[in-house]
Protein backbone atom coordinates (compact mmCIF):
# COMPACT_ATOMS: atom_id res chain seq x y z
CA UNK A 1 0.00 0.00 0.00
CA UNK A 2 1.25 3.35 -0.55
CA UNK A 3 -0.03 4.70 2.85
CA UNK A 4 -0.66 2.75 6.19
CA UNK A 5 -1.91 5.49 7.83
CA UNK A 6 -2.47 5.35 12.21
CA UNK A 7 -4.73 5.83 14.28
CA UNK A 8 -3.68 7.82 17.13
CA UNK A 9 -5.37 5.79 19.57
CA UNK A 10 -3.68 2.65 19.56
CA UNK A 11 -1.81 3.39 16.36
CA UNK A 12 -3.64 1.00 14.87
CA UNK A 13 -4.28 0.31 11.08
CA UNK A 14 -8.03 2.59 9.94
CA UNK A 15 -9.11 -0.28 8.05
CA UNK A 16 -8.79 -2.44 10.46
CA UNK A 17 -10.10 -0.08 13.36
CA UNK A 18 -13.06 2.53 12.13
CA UNK A 19 -12.71 5.95 12.87
CA UNK A 20 -16.03 6.55 14.04
CA UNK A 21 -19.15 4.15 14.40
CA UNK A 22 -20.37 3.71 10.44
CA UNK A 23 -24.16 4.02 11.79
CA UNK A 24 -23.10 7.15 13.67
CA UNK A 25 -24.37 10.51 11.77
CA UNK A 26 -22.89 12.51 13.84
CA UNK A 27 -19.57 12.15 13.04
CA UNK A 28 -17.56 15.09 11.66
CA UNK A 29 -13.98 14.38 9.47
CA UNK A 30 -11.58 17.74 9.48
CA UNK A 31 -8.75 17.42 7.06
CA UNK A 32 -5.77 19.62 6.42
CA UNK A 33 -2.24 18.65 4.46
CA UNK A 34 -0.77 20.57 7.86
CA UNK A 35 1.05 19.23 11.22
CA UNK A 36 -2.32 19.15 12.80
CA UNK A 37 -1.15 19.66 16.47
CA UNK A 38 0.81 22.62 15.32
CA UNK A 39 -1.89 23.86 13.63
CA UNK A 40 -3.95 26.20 15.88
CA UNK A 41 -6.64 27.13 13.27
CA UNK A 42 -7.52 23.51 12.81
CA UNK A 43 -7.00 22.86 16.56
CA UNK A 44 -9.66 25.07 17.37
CA UNK A 45 -12.13 24.11 14.81
CA UNK A 46 -11.17 20.46 16.47
CA UNK A 47 -12.32 21.58 19.64
CA UNK A 48 -15.29 23.80 18.94
CA UNK A 49 -16.84 20.65 17.22
CA UNK A 50 -15.98 17.86 19.69
CA UNK A 51 -17.33 20.48 22.66
CA UNK A 52 -20.68 20.75 20.31
CA UNK A 53 -21.11 17.17 20.40
CA UNK A 54 -19.74 15.95 16.95
CA UNK A 55 -17.67 13.06 16.83
CA UNK A 56 -14.54 14.18 15.51
CA UNK A 57 -11.85 12.49 12.99
CA UNK A 58 -8.68 14.67 11.88
CA UNK A 59 -6.78 13.73 8.92
CA UNK A 60 -3.59 15.48 8.39
CA UNK A 61 0.11 15.37 8.72
CA UNK A 62 2.24 14.68 12.06
CA UNK A 63 0.95 12.96 15.55
CA UNK A 64 -2.49 13.74 16.97
CA UNK A 65 -3.41 16.79 18.24
CA UNK A 66 -4.14 17.37 22.35
CA UNK A 67 -7.38 17.67 23.34
CA UNK A 68 -10.59 15.39 24.16
CA UNK A 69 -9.02 11.98 24.27
CA UNK A 70 -12.69 10.88 21.99
CA UNK A 71 -10.64 12.45 19.02
CA UNK A 72 -9.36 10.22 16.44
CA UNK A 73 -6.50 10.41 13.74
CA UNK A 74 -5.59 9.59 11.02
CA UNK A 75 -2.01 10.27 9.79
CA UNK A 76 -1.03 10.84 6.43
CA UNK A 77 2.63 10.37 5.46
CA UNK A 78 4.73 13.51 4.42
CA UNK A 79 5.38 12.57 0.78
CA UNK A 80 7.14 14.72 -1.78
CA UNK A 81 6.47 16.04 -5.30
CA UNK A 82 7.55 13.27 -7.61
CA UNK A 83 11.22 15.48 -8.43
CA UNK A 84 12.10 13.25 -11.73
CA UNK A 85 12.36 15.29 -14.34
CA UNK A 86 9.83 13.99 -16.56
CA UNK A 87 7.34 13.97 -14.15
CA UNK A 88 8.50 17.44 -13.10
CA UNK A 89 8.04 18.54 -16.71
CA UNK A 90 4.51 16.95 -17.22
CA UNK A 91 3.19 18.85 -13.89
CA UNK A 92 4.17 22.13 -15.24
CA UNK A 93 2.76 21.43 -18.94
CA UNK A 94 -0.37 20.08 -17.07
CA UNK A 95 -0.98 23.62 -15.17
CA UNK A 96 -0.22 25.59 -18.20
CA UNK A 97 -2.55 23.60 -19.59
CA UNK A 98 -4.68 23.89 -16.92
CA UNK A 99 -5.14 28.15 -17.56
CA UNK A 100 -6.78 27.25 -21.28
CA UNK A 101 -9.01 24.29 -19.66
CA UNK A 102 -9.75 24.06 -16.17
CA UNK A 103 -10.78 20.77 -16.53
CA UNK A 104 -7.12 19.42 -16.25
CA UNK A 105 -6.88 20.95 -12.31
CA UNK A 106 -8.63 17.84 -10.86
CA UNK A 107 -5.71 15.54 -13.08
CA UNK A 108 -2.98 17.42 -12.02
CA UNK A 109 -3.74 17.44 -8.08
CA UNK A 110 -4.84 13.74 -8.38
CA UNK A 111 -1.25 12.94 -9.78
CA UNK A 112 0.63 14.00 -7.04
CA UNK A 113 2.00 11.41 -4.61
CA UNK A 114 0.94 13.52 -1.11
CA UNK A 115 -2.40 13.54 -2.95
CA UNK A 116 -2.87 10.24 -3.53
CA UNK A 117 -1.88 9.23 0.29
CA UNK A 118 -4.50 11.30 1.19
CA UNK A 119 -6.99 10.39 -0.91
CA UNK A 120 -6.28 6.76 0.01
CA UNK A 121 -6.50 7.83 3.66
CA UNK A 122 -10.08 9.54 3.12
CA UNK A 123 -11.30 6.26 1.30
CA UNK A 124 -11.01 4.63 4.46
CA UNK A 125 -13.02 6.70 6.48
CA UNK A 126 -16.53 5.44 7.59
CA UNK A 127 -19.44 7.75 7.12
CA UNK A 128 -19.42 11.15 8.21
CA UNK A 129 -22.17 14.01 8.26
CA UNK A 130 -19.71 16.64 7.96
CA UNK A 131 -16.34 17.16 6.35
CA UNK A 132 -14.66 20.21 6.77
CA UNK A 133 -11.29 20.91 4.04
CA UNK A 134 -8.85 22.89 5.16
CA UNK A 135 -7.06 24.90 2.18
CA UNK A 136 -7.45 24.30 -1.48
CA UNK A 137 -5.13 21.48 -1.34
CA UNK A 138 -7.01 19.58 0.81
CA UNK A 139 -10.35 20.58 -1.00
CA UNK A 140 -10.70 17.53 -3.61
CA UNK A 141 -10.36 14.99 -1.02
CA UNK A 142 -12.93 16.58 1.31
CA UNK A 143 -15.36 16.76 -1.93
CA UNK A 144 -14.81 12.57 -2.82
CA UNK A 145 -15.77 12.30 0.92
CA UNK A 146 -18.44 14.06 0.97
CA UNK A 147 -20.03 12.94 -2.19
CA UNK A 148 -19.67 9.37 -0.95
CA UNK A 149 -20.86 9.86 2.54
CA UNK A 150 -23.74 12.53 1.43
CA UNK A 151 -21.85 14.42 4.29
CA UNK A 152 -21.92 18.32 4.45
CA UNK A 153 -19.10 20.17 3.32
CA UNK A 154 -17.37 23.11 4.34
CA UNK A 155 -14.10 24.70 2.78
CA UNK A 156 -12.38 26.82 5.03
CA UNK A 157 -9.36 28.84 3.20
CA UNK A 158 -6.85 30.20 5.10
CA UNK A 159 -5.78 32.74 2.63
CA UNK A 160 -6.46 34.23 -0.90
CA UNK A 161 -5.16 31.14 -2.11
CA UNK A 162 -4.94 32.33 -5.95
CA UNK A 163 -2.96 35.24 -4.68
CA UNK A 164 -0.45 33.58 -2.47
CA UNK A 165 2.29 33.91 -4.08
CA UNK A 166 1.42 36.80 -6.50
CA UNK A 167 4.85 38.68 -6.65
CA UNK A 168 7.07 36.13 -8.01
CA UNK A 169 6.37 35.71 -12.43
CA UNK A 170 6.75 32.07 -12.18
CA UNK A 171 4.02 31.75 -9.94
CA UNK A 172 1.48 33.34 -11.32
CA UNK A 173 1.98 31.66 -14.71
CA UNK A 174 1.54 28.21 -13.16
CA UNK A 175 -0.76 28.12 -10.21
CA UNK A 176 -3.58 31.10 -10.21
CA UNK A 177 -5.80 28.98 -12.46
CA UNK A 178 -5.17 26.03 -11.38
CA UNK A 179 -6.12 26.80 -7.37
CA UNK A 180 -9.18 28.48 -9.16
CA UNK A 181 -10.55 25.72 -10.85
CA UNK A 182 -10.02 23.31 -7.82
CA UNK A 183 -11.86 26.11 -5.54
CA UNK A 184 -14.67 26.14 -7.79
CA UNK A 185 -15.35 22.36 -8.34
CA UNK A 186 -15.61 22.46 -4.46
CA UNK A 187 -17.95 25.62 -4.45
CA UNK A 188 -19.71 23.94 -7.32
CA UNK A 189 -19.80 20.75 -5.44
CA UNK A 190 -21.93 22.57 -2.62
CA UNK A 191 -19.41 23.49 -0.55
CA UNK A 192 -20.04 26.45 1.89
CA UNK A 193 -16.82 28.65 2.48
CA UNK A 194 -15.58 30.08 5.14
CA UNK A 195 -12.48 32.57 5.30
CA UNK A 196 -10.06 34.13 7.62
CA UNK A 197 -10.84 38.02 6.76
CA UNK A 198 -13.19 40.40 5.61
CA UNK A 199 -11.23 41.29 2.39
CA UNK A 200 -10.58 37.32 1.15
CA UNK A 201 -14.47 37.05 1.69
CA UNK A 202 -15.40 39.48 -0.96
CA UNK A 203 -12.98 38.70 -3.07
CA UNK A 204 -14.37 35.15 -3.11
CA UNK A 205 -17.93 36.13 -3.26
CA UNK A 206 -16.41 37.94 -7.02
CA UNK A 207 -14.14 35.72 -8.15
CA UNK A 208 -16.77 32.49 -8.00
CA UNK A 209 -19.90 34.55 -7.90
CA UNK A 210 -21.11 33.34 -4.28
CA UNK A 211 -22.87 34.65 -1.53
CA UNK A 212 -19.80 36.86 0.66
CA UNK A 213 -18.29 33.65 2.72
CA UNK A 214 -18.09 33.61 6.59
CA UNK A 215 -15.54 35.30 8.22
CA UNK A 216 -13.96 32.97 10.84
CA UNK A 217 -10.96 34.91 12.02
CA UNK A 218 -7.88 33.26 13.21
CA UNK A 219 -8.75 34.59 17.17
CA UNK A 220 -6.92 32.46 20.67
CA UNK A 221 -8.55 31.01 23.10
CA UNK A 222 -8.92 33.71 25.95
CA UNK A 223 -6.14 33.99 28.36
CA UNK A 224 -5.41 36.38 31.17
CA UNK A 225 -1.96 37.49 31.37
CA UNK A 226 -0.22 39.10 34.66
CA UNK A 227 -0.90 42.88 34.95
CA UNK A 228 2.32 44.79 34.10
CA UNK A 229 3.79 48.07 33.31
CA UNK A 230 6.33 48.87 30.36
CA UNK A 231 9.74 48.29 30.61
CA UNK A 232 12.30 50.63 31.41
CA UNK A 233 14.02 49.17 28.26
CA UNK A 234 10.61 48.23 26.21
CA UNK A 235 10.88 44.86 24.73
CA UNK A 236 9.61 44.78 21.03
CA UNK A 237 8.77 40.73 20.17
CA UNK A 238 7.75 39.16 16.92
CA UNK A 239 7.18 35.78 16.65
CA UNK A 240 5.50 33.87 13.94
CA UNK A 241 7.66 31.50 11.31
CA UNK A 242 10.90 33.40 10.21
CA UNK A 243 11.11 33.12 6.11
CA UNK A 244 11.74 35.88 3.62
CA UNK A 245 8.79 38.15 2.90
CA UNK A 246 7.58 38.94 6.13
CA UNK A 247 9.75 42.20 6.31
CA UNK A 248 12.06 40.88 8.79
CA UNK A 249 15.05 42.56 6.91
CA UNK A 250 13.21 46.17 7.33
CA UNK A 251 12.69 45.73 10.51
CA UNK A 252 16.53 44.75 11.53
CA UNK A 253 17.25 47.61 9.69
CA UNK A 254 15.00 49.95 11.33
CA UNK A 255 16.71 49.12 15.23
CA UNK A 256 19.57 51.39 14.07
CA UNK A 257 17.04 54.42 14.49
CA UNK A 258 15.25 53.46 17.29
CA UNK A 259 15.53 55.44 20.98
CA UNK A 260 18.48 53.27 22.73
CA UNK A 261 16.08 51.87 24.84
CA UNK A 262 14.31 49.85 23.31
CA UNK A 263 15.22 46.13 22.09
CA UNK A 264 14.00 43.35 19.82
CA UNK A 265 13.14 39.75 20.11
CA UNK A 266 12.05 37.82 17.22
CA UNK A 267 11.25 34.55 17.51
CA UNK A 268 9.85 31.45 15.65
CA UNK A 269 11.52 28.72 13.35
CA UNK A 270 13.73 29.38 10.36
CA UNK A 271 16.00 28.02 8.00
CA UNK A 272 19.36 27.83 9.30
CA UNK A 273 21.10 29.66 6.33
CA UNK A 274 17.97 32.17 6.08
CA UNK A 275 18.33 32.87 10.23
CA UNK A 276 22.23 33.83 9.40
CA UNK A 277 21.65 36.23 7.08
CA UNK A 278 19.38 37.68 9.18
CA UNK A 279 21.86 37.68 12.08
CA UNK A 280 24.49 38.61 9.53
CA UNK A 281 22.19 41.85 8.84
CA UNK A 282 21.61 42.83 12.23
CA UNK A 283 25.67 42.35 12.71
CA UNK A 284 26.50 44.89 9.52
CA UNK A 285 23.75 47.67 10.92
CA UNK A 286 25.87 47.78 14.45
CA UNK A 287 22.30 46.35 16.33
CA UNK A 288 23.15 42.54 17.48
CA UNK A 289 23.49 43.43 20.88
CA UNK A 290 20.13 44.92 20.65
CA UNK A 291 18.29 41.93 19.48
CA UNK A 292 17.40 38.20 20.46
CA UNK A 293 16.79 35.69 18.05
CA UNK A 294 14.69 33.11 20.02
CA UNK A 295 13.75 29.02 19.40
CA UNK A 296 10.15 29.00 18.86
CA UNK A 297 7.74 28.56 21.87
CA UNK A 298 5.24 26.16 21.61
CA UNK A 299 1.29 26.75 20.00
CA UNK A 300 -0.12 26.85 23.33
CA UNK A 301 2.76 28.95 24.65
CA UNK A 302 2.90 31.69 22.31
CA UNK A 303 0.82 34.41 24.28
CA UNK A 304 2.43 33.48 27.30
CA UNK A 305 6.31 33.77 26.05
CA UNK A 306 4.33 37.42 24.10
CA UNK A 307 3.41 38.61 27.27
CA UNK A 308 6.72 39.40 28.88
CA UNK A 309 7.52 42.05 25.95
CA UNK A 310 5.59 45.50 25.73
CA UNK A 311 5.00 46.23 21.95
CA UNK A 312 4.16 43.52 19.52
CA UNK A 313 5.39 44.10 16.17
CA UNK A 314 4.26 42.76 12.55
CA UNK A 315 5.90 44.73 9.46
CA UNK A 316 4.41 42.32 6.57
CA UNK A 317 4.84 43.67 3.02
CA UNK A 318 2.07 44.49 0.67
CA UNK A 319 3.38 43.51 -2.34
CA UNK A 320 0.95 40.76 -3.02
CA UNK A 321 -3.04 40.48 -2.77
CA UNK A 322 -2.44 37.60 0.12
CA UNK A 323 -0.29 40.31 2.35
CA UNK A 324 -3.16 43.34 1.76
CA UNK A 325 -5.79 40.47 3.00
CA UNK A 326 -3.67 39.36 5.85
CA UNK A 327 -5.30 39.38 8.99
CA UNK A 328 -2.27 37.14 11.30
CA UNK A 329 -2.58 35.33 14.15
CA UNK A 330 0.36 36.92 15.77
CA UNK A 331 -1.98 40.05 15.70
CA UNK A 332 -4.51 38.91 17.76
CA UNK A 333 -1.84 37.08 19.94
CA UNK A 334 -0.19 40.36 20.75
CA UNK A 335 -3.73 41.71 21.62
CA UNK A 336 -4.07 39.04 23.84
CA UNK A 337 -0.64 38.85 25.44
CA UNK A 338 -1.92 42.33 26.19
CA UNK A 339 1.20 44.13 23.95
CA UNK A 340 1.01 47.09 22.40
CA UNK A 341 1.31 46.93 18.59
CA UNK A 342 2.92 48.25 15.62
CA UNK A 343 2.09 46.71 11.91
CA UNK A 344 2.03 47.38 8.40
CA UNK A 345 -0.89 49.90 7.54
CA UNK A 346 -2.67 47.35 5.26
CA UNK A 347 -6.61 47.25 5.16
CA UNK A 348 -7.58 44.38 7.25
CA UNK A 349 -5.03 45.05 10.04
CA UNK A 350 -5.71 48.91 10.09
CA UNK A 351 -9.51 47.71 10.58
CA UNK A 352 -8.29 46.20 13.86
CA UNK A 353 -5.91 48.06 15.03
CA UNK A 354 -7.07 51.98 14.30
CA UNK A 355 -10.19 50.66 15.00
CA UNK A 356 -9.88 49.54 18.59
CA UNK A 357 -7.15 52.02 19.17
CA UNK A 358 -4.26 48.96 20.05
CA UNK A 359 -1.27 50.90 18.70
CA UNK A 360 0.50 52.46 15.79
CA UNK A 361 0.36 52.19 11.99
CA UNK A 362 3.81 51.97 9.73
CA UNK A 363 3.48 54.37 7.13
CA UNK A 364 5.35 52.90 4.34
CA UNK A 365 7.38 49.86 4.21
CA UNK A 366 10.89 51.37 4.85
CA UNK A 367 12.82 51.20 8.32
CA UNK A 368 12.50 55.03 9.06
CA UNK A 369 8.85 54.25 8.77
CA UNK A 370 9.07 51.36 11.22
CA UNK A 371 11.29 53.46 13.73
CA UNK A 372 8.86 56.35 13.64
CA UNK A 373 6.22 53.92 14.48
CA UNK A 374 8.10 52.82 17.87
CA UNK A 375 9.76 55.90 18.74
CA UNK A 376 6.17 56.57 19.02
CA UNK A 377 5.92 54.65 22.14
CA UNK A 378 6.32 56.23 25.10
CA UNK A 379 5.37 54.71 28.64
CA UNK A 380 2.03 56.49 28.66
CA UNK A 381 1.32 55.56 25.11
CA UNK A 382 2.49 51.66 25.89
CA UNK A 383 0.58 51.69 28.99
CA UNK A 384 -2.91 52.89 27.14
CA UNK A 385 -2.78 51.13 24.09
CA UNK A 386 -1.85 47.73 26.84
CA UNK A 387 -5.44 48.55 28.01
CA UNK A 388 -7.21 48.68 25.35
CA UNK A 389 -5.33 45.66 23.56
CA UNK A 390 -6.95 43.59 27.10
CA UNK A 391 -10.21 44.52 26.91
CA UNK A 392 -10.13 43.93 23.08
CA UNK A 393 -9.20 40.41 24.01
CA UNK A 394 -12.10 39.43 25.82
CA UNK A 395 -13.85 40.23 22.80
CA UNK A 396 -11.52 38.70 20.13
CA UNK A 397 -11.41 35.47 21.35
CA UNK A 398 -12.25 31.99 19.69
CA UNK A 399 -14.90 31.41 22.64
CA UNK A 400 -16.90 34.37 20.75
CA UNK A 401 -15.62 33.27 17.30
CA UNK A 402 -16.20 29.46 16.94
CA UNK A 403 -20.00 30.57 16.87
CA UNK A 404 -19.52 31.86 13.54
CA UNK A 405 -17.64 28.54 12.24
CA UNK A 406 -20.51 26.31 14.09
CA UNK A 407 -23.41 28.33 12.30
CA UNK A 408 -21.39 27.73 8.89
CA UNK A 409 -21.36 23.16 10.32
CA UNK A 410 -24.81 23.41 10.97
CA UNK A 411 -26.37 22.03 14.26
CA UNK A 412 -25.26 17.86 15.01
CA UNK A 413 -27.89 15.86 13.82
CA UNK A 414 -29.48 12.98 16.29
CA UNK A 415 -27.95 9.64 16.14
CA UNK A 416 -29.59 7.24 13.81
CA UNK A 417 -31.35 4.45 15.85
Amino acid sequence: MLLRYLVSRGQVSAVGSPAADPEDRRSAVVISLSHIANDPRVCRQLRALSDAGWSVTSVGYGAAPKGDPSWRHVQVPELEHDARPLRRGLRVLGLLAARLWPGMALPIWHGQPRHRALMEAVAGLPAAELIVANDYTALPAGTALAARTQARLVYDTHEYAAGERDEEARWRLLYPAYIRAIERSGIEAGAAVTTVSEGIAVRLAADYGITQPAVVRNLPFYRSVPGRKAAAEPLVHYHGVIVPGRGLETLIDSVRLWRPQFRLRIQGPSAPDYLEELKARAQQNGVMDRIVFAPPAPADGLVASASEADIGIHVLPGFSHQNSYALPNKLFEYLMAGLAVVVTDLPEMRRIVAGRGVGELVEGERADAVAAAVNAMGAAEIEGYRQAALASARELCWEREKDRFLAVCGPVPSKRG
